[in-house]
């Protein structure tokens, strides 16, 4: 249903400690209050892309959670967890804490599309072992949920995407 970044908060700053100038800024937000941000750079030469001030084992977009929600889509970063409704991102690429955070709900995991990424192959083993919901891209260009909508795919065809290629256990392996 629309655009789902407008209901978003999104800052710029001149400020150019830590690059802050040359990233988007995104408040993070804990039942209502605001607790940090995290800032994200679209250029290349400049490293760490985000530069973050929050909690430890915050979990971005908790707040637009509502108990009807039949699942919860987990991702790695702000951006992606933008474009889908019920999900939430764990801003880093150890989606299965949320387990531990959270507890446990029906949850779809939507890794970045790293396939050769040894760490994420591991994490994404161990949550194919739980027999938990997750989704296994298939040969795309695209790194991410925001890449793919960057490069012109609608919300309504990666939601198509992620239904057709989230699978459980044995289909998962």
């Amino acid at each position: 249903g629309g655009n789902l970044l407008g209901r978003y908060e999104f800052y710029t700053t001149e400020d150019d400690e830590h690059n802050m100038h040359k990233r988007v800024i995104i408040p993070c937000y804990w039942r209502g209050q605001l607790i940090g941000s995290t800032a994200r750079t679209f250029e290349d030469g400049i490293k760490p892309k985000y530069y973050a001030d929050y909690e430890p084992n915050y979990v971005f977009n908790m707040d637009k959670q509502t108990p009807e929600k039949k699942f919860v889509i987990v991702v790695e970063g702000p951006f992606d967890s933008m474009f889908l409704q019920n999900s939430i991102a764990v801003m880093d690429a150890s989606l299965y804490k949320v387990n531990m955070l959270l507890g446990k709900l029906d949850y779809v995991f939507i890794w970045d599309n790293e396939p050769r990424n040894k760490d994420i192959l591991k994490q994404m083993t161990r949550v194919i072992s739980k027999k938990l919901n997750i989704c296994i891209w298939p040969n795309l260009e695209s790194k991410d949920l925001n890449d793919m909508i960057v490069s012109g795919m609608t919300e309504t065809e990666l939601k198509t995407m992620i239904d057709d290629n989230t699978y459980t256990d044995l289909k998962a392996k």
